[in-house]
C-alpha cells in the first residue's frame, strides 16, 4: 500500500494564511492524505510557575476578584487552539478524505514548525509569504523565509492575493541538471492536476564572458564561446529530457533555455507565463558552468507573484 503524504499546514490567522488554505486546491495534492495544522503562539517570556496563581487565588479569592486557578486555565481554549481548530475546519472542507489534525504551541514560530516537521515526518509544508501570530507580534515572511531555507522537505510558499481567479493550472519549473531540480520535476509528475494543465520547463544558464585582457587573446575568446556552446548544449539536452519525462505523465510540456542570473529570469519567466505556481530545486550545482539552485531558492520564494515550491529530494 502506498504511504499517504503528510502536509504540514502553518496557520496563523491572518489574510495571507487564509489565502494559503484555499491555496492547497491548486497545488495538485492527493485526494488522501493526512495534514497537520498547526498554529504557534510567539513567546516572548516563560510562563510562571503553577505556585504564582496558587498565590495569588490565596490572596485574591476567586469569588471576589475572578482570578482562576492553574487547572481552570489549563483546561479552557487558547486563542491559538482555537485559531488551529478553525483552520482544521476549512481544511476538512476542502479535503473531505484526508485525515486532518491540529497543532497549537508556543515558542519560536520557525523553530517550533521545523521541529515539528522533523518529528512527524511531514513530506511538505504550506505556510503564507507573511502574516502575524494570534497576537499579531511577527512579520510571518522571517519565518517563511527561515522555512524555505532550513527545512528537511519540500516547502510551499503561497502568496497573499487572494482575489486571484485562473482559467487554469500553469505551472512553471526551474531546471538545472541537480538532484534537485529533478525532484521538482517528479514532484510535479506525481501530482493529480485538471486536464487543462500547463507546464513549463526553464533552464538558465549564465555564460561566460572573457576578460578585458582576455578580449585581446584569441584562445581565450575561443575558449570562452566553445564552453559556451557546450553548456547551451548540455542545457537543450537535460531540459528536453525532462519535458520527455512529463509528457509520460499526460501533461502537455514546453521548454526553454535562457541565459542571465537565474533569480530575475525565473522571476520574470513566471510573470510572463502567468504561473500559478513555480516549482524549483532547493540546491543546485555549483561551479563556473552551473548555478546554485540553493542560494536562489529563498529569493524567489520571497519575490514571485505566484505561490513556490522548493523541492527537496526524499532521502
Amino acid at each position: 500500500m502506498n504511504k499517504r503524504m503528510k502536509i504540514l499546514i502553518t496557520y496563523d490567522g491572518s489574510t495571507c494564511a487564509d489565502n494559503a488554505l484555499e491555496d492547497l486546491l491548486r497545488a495538485g495534492l492527493p485526494s488522501a492524505a493526512e495534514a497537520l495544522v498547526m498554529s504557534v503562539e510567539e513567546e516572548w517570556m516563560p510562563p510562571p510557575p503553577i505556585t504564582s496563581f496558587e498565590l495569588v487565588a490565596e490572596i485574591f479569592p476567586q469569588n471576589n476578584l475572578g482570578v482562576r486557578t492553574a487547572p481552570e486555565l489549563l483546561t479552557e481554549i487558547s486563542p491559538t487552539q482555537e485559531l488551529a481548530l478553525k483552520a482544521k475546519a476549512r481544511v476538512q472542507e476542502l479535503f473531505p478524505a484526508w485525515e486532518v489534525m491540529e497543532y497549537a504551541c508556543a515558542g519560536s514560530p520557525a523553530t517550533e514548525i521545523l521541529k515539528k516537521a522533523e518529528a512527524w515526518h511531514a513530506d511538505l509544508i504550506t505556510a503564507g509569504s507573511h502574516g502575524h501570530t494570534a497576537l499579531g507580534r511577527f512579520f510571518f515572511g522571517s519565518v517563511s523565509h527561515k522555512i524555505v531555507t532550513e527545512a528537511h522537505c519540500t516547502v510551499r510558499i503561497s502568496r497573499c492575493g487572494g482575489e486571484e481567479h485562473f482559467e487554469k493550472e500553469k505551472i512553471l519549473i526551474g531546471i538545472d541538471g541537480s538532484l534537485g531540480s529533478d525532484a521538482a520535476v517528479q514532484t510535479v509528475a506525481a501530482r493529480q492536476w485538471p486536464a487543462a494543465t500547463e507546464v513549463k520547463l526553464l533552464i538558465v544558464t549564465d555564460p561566460l564572458k572573457p576578460s578585458l585582457v582576455g578580449n585581446f587573446i584569441p584562445a581565450v575568446v575561443q575558449w570562452v564561446e566553445e564552453t559556451n556552446r557546450e553548456e547551451h548544449q548540455w542545457a537543450k539536452e537535460i531540459v528536453e529530457q525532462q519535458a520527455n519525462e512529463l509528457h509520460k505523465h499526460g501533461l502537455k510540456v514546453s521548454f526553454a533555455v535562457k541565459e542571465g542570473d537565474p533569480r530575475r529570469v525565473l522571476i520574470n519567466a513566471a510573470e510572463d507565463f502567468h504561473a500559478t505556481t513555480l516549482f524549483v530545486g532547493a540546491r543546485g550545482l555549483s561551479g563556473v558552468d552551473r548555478f546554485l539552485l540553493g542560494s536562489v531558492s529563498a529569493a524567489i520564494a520571497c519575490r514571485t507573484h505566484c505561490a513556490v515550491e522548493v523541492v527537496r529530494p526524499v532521502k
